[in-house]
């Protein structure tokens, strides 16, 4: 036998060599969150899922409230100007959504993970962060929204009060279940069928005299002070109307088949709001004169076939465009944070121990209670 010592030093058999390279497999910890995340958020269809949160967004508060003003200002081809630039620019973002959401594998994270997936984590946070404040912020112009249409009811309730327990309602329903939050809008899909009914179907609107005017002179709001404005403006306006149509994107994460859930719902919403906004607003150009649209916010209510039905759309449509916001930014940034944490456990031993926190960092409560503090300062 020879002199020189050939066999694995003590270190070796100890396990403890200085150089051993980390065992790269995933440890138990980071496979039991990772498959405790992927089996609790594939649960929504097309229409659940995509088609249903991103039509109740688009069909919001502006649409009950400003089509009327928008064609007061433009005439009916100006507004029809104006909604075919605003829905053309949503159709190209809906076209480019679902170009790369057809093209990747994805996951949790809504429009953050559809975009890093393609363009990087660096472009994907930097759009990222303003999508989530944008939505956040959108919350509080829905619940504005409701605030009209209940005070049009009970014109004595403050208003601070209302907005003050709107947002509580809103945000302890998207707090207790995302799944309690697509029950309602099944509910309020409903209310706002319901309610197109009524406003179309209002006697004597189609067969009314009164003169289609084609082109405005946008007088702006004079019942508001408000004198003059322009193409740009009457826009401005309406754009919001066309937007939220990645209601249904943020909950990627939840989706059954998001490669094929997101385009097929996502441009379905587009199409169909499109066909809604052009029948309301020849509807409205047949319902009252450019004087009376541009100072009466509530001209659908008041020519409509029933007054309650199209008072509980409003309430209705603008509730669920608040909730689907809020519950977006609960689905979308949360569920991205799971992930992150169950991918950065399955690396060396000493990342694993962040793995078994990852159902402590998939908290969509703290996501929640971020965009319903942006909201709220508004």
């Amino acid at each position: 036998m020879s002199d020189t010592d050939t066999s694995s030093p003590p270190a070796l058999a100890t396990g403890c060599a200085p150089d051993a390279a980390p065992d790269p497999s995933p440890g138990p910890a980071a496979s039991t969150a990772s498959a405790a995340v992927a089996s609790a958020i594939k649960t929504y269809g097309t229409f659940a899922g995509v088609f249903t949160p991103t039509m109740l967004t688009i069909l919001g508060v502006i649409m009950y409230l400003r089509i009327g003003w928008v064609v007061g200002n433009a005439g009916l081809l100006g507004a029809v100007g104006v909604m075919a630039v605003a829905i053309g620019i949503t159709t190209s973002t809906g076209l480019s959504l679902s170009s790369i959401s057809t093209n990747t594998r994805l996951g949790a994270g809504g429009p953050y993970a559809i975009i890093s997936r393609s363009l990087g984590r660096e472009i994907g946070g930097s759009v990222g962060v303003p999508l989530y404040l944008s939505q956040a912020l959108a919350v509080a112009m829905y619940i504005f929204g409701l605030r009209a249409g209940w005070q049009w009811i009970f014109p004595d309730h403050p208003a601070l009060v209302i907005d003050l327990v709107a947002f509580a309602v809103v945000f302890a329903i998207a707090f207790i279940s995302a799944g309690l939050a697509f029950r309602v809008q099944y509910v309020v899909m409903a209310l706002v069928l319901a309610s197109l009914v009524a406003i179309v179907a209002a006697p004597g609107v189609w067969t009314s005299e009164q003169a289609l005017t084609l082109w405005g002179s946008y007088p702006g709001s004079p019942s508001e002070g408000i004198e003059g404005a322009d193409f740009w403006v009457v826009f401005a306006v309406f754009f919001p109307a066309a937007t939220g149509i990645l209601a249904g994107a943020n909950m990627s994460g939840e989706l059954t088949n998001p490669r094929k859930s997101i385009p097929l719902g996502t441009l379905s919403a587009i199409a169909i709001s499109a066909v809604v906004y052009l029948v309301l607003a020849l509807w409205v150009a047949k319902a009252a004169s450019p004087d009376e649209l541009v100072s009466n916010y509530m001209i659908m209510i008041d020519r409509s076939l029933s007054r309650p039905v199209v008072v509980a759309g409003l309430l209705g449509a603008t509730f669920s465009s608040a909730l689907s916001s809020l519950v977006g930014r609960r689905g979308s940034c949360s569920r991205s944070a799971a992930t992150t944490c169950c991918r950065a456990g399955s690396g060396s031993p000493r990342s694993r121990p962040r793995a078994s926190r990852a159902g402590r960092c998939w908290s969509p409560g703290r996501s929640c209670s971020s965009a319903w503090s942006c909201a709220t300062s508004t």
